[in-house]
């Protein structure tokens, strides 16, 4: 079934994910060099950018295939921002991101958050079609 838990899939979040987060890295990069910030800028604002779009559907793809309400509730946000969380990493080494970890963290925090929106709301829909 083709459930979509927020309207926030479309186009003009994930623009603004890429100003909100590669601002972020901009700034918490600047004191390593304008060209470490600058990459720092264009890495996590690409990568909020995709990850904004395809955020939604990551997390109902987990939903869908675990069995038990429990399960549901609890591994879909954390799996969903894991996965998230270890991409946003590795290529934040890859770009050789002098402060990695402050440059994800705003985005994984409220990426969380989101997730488990978006999970609560499919458990949800889930005990509304069950009625």
């Amino acid at each position: 079934m083709n459930r979509t838990p927020t309207r926030l899939t479309g186009l003009t979040p994930a623009l603004l994910a890429f100003v909100l987060y590669g601002g972020w890295a901009l700034n918490v990069n600047w004191p390593h060099g304008e060209s470490h910030a600058l990459a720092a800028f264009l890495v996590q604002g690409m990568a909020s950018f995709v990850t904004t779009l395809i955020l939604t559907r990551l997390i109902e793809f987990l939903y869908a295939r675990l069995f038990t309400r429990t399960l549901k509730l609890m591994l879909t946000p954390l799996a969903s921002i894991g996965i998230i969380g270890l991409a946003l990493y590795w290529i934040h080494a890859l770009a050789d991101t002098p402060s990695i970890l402050p440059t994800i963290t705003p985005s994984l925090l409220i990426g969380f958050a989101y997730c488990a929106y978006c999970t609560f709301k499919l458990d949800r829909m889930d005990a509304e079609i069950v009625k």
